[in-house]
């Protein structure tokens, strides 16, 4: 895919980085992404696309190419509260494979790291 690589690599360059510092500083193997450069992978796995997604503060689907809108949608919190979220995931959560929780939990940590070191960076 490309289209997602060239948004990659757009977002490294505004951001005064590269691919290559990029991936040493989300721990992705550089050969991962020279893979999408070359077309030979269509696409990244979910959860380097969350992290380059987090890292950059763009939303998955920029980087996949379904809209031209780099931030995260907004979420008001009437929208979502907490007690929504927690029955969603323990509802949803009952019909993923166990490999599949594990990778939601790995996720969530990741985010749980990034979000503590935005905190120390205030």
């Amino acid at each position: 895919m490309a289209d997602m690589y060239s948004r990659i690599e757009q977002l490294c360059k505004e951001n005064n980085t590269n691919v290559t510092a990029m991936c040493r500083m989300l721990e992705i193997s550089r050969s991962t992404l020279s893979e999408l450069k070359a077309g030979r992978t269509k696409t990244l796995s979910a959860e380097y696309t969350t992290k380059i997604a987090a890292h950059f503060h763009v939303s998955a689907d920029y980087l996949l190419g379904k809209t031209a809108q780099k931030g995260v949608p907004a979420v008001s919190s009437q929208a979502l509260s907490f007690d929504d979220f927690t029955y969603a995931m323990h509802d949803e959560g009952k019909k993923l494979s166990e490999e599949n929780k594990a990778k939601l939990l790995e996720m969530a940590k990741f985010f749980v790291q990034q979000q503590e070191k935005e905190e120390k960076r205030k």
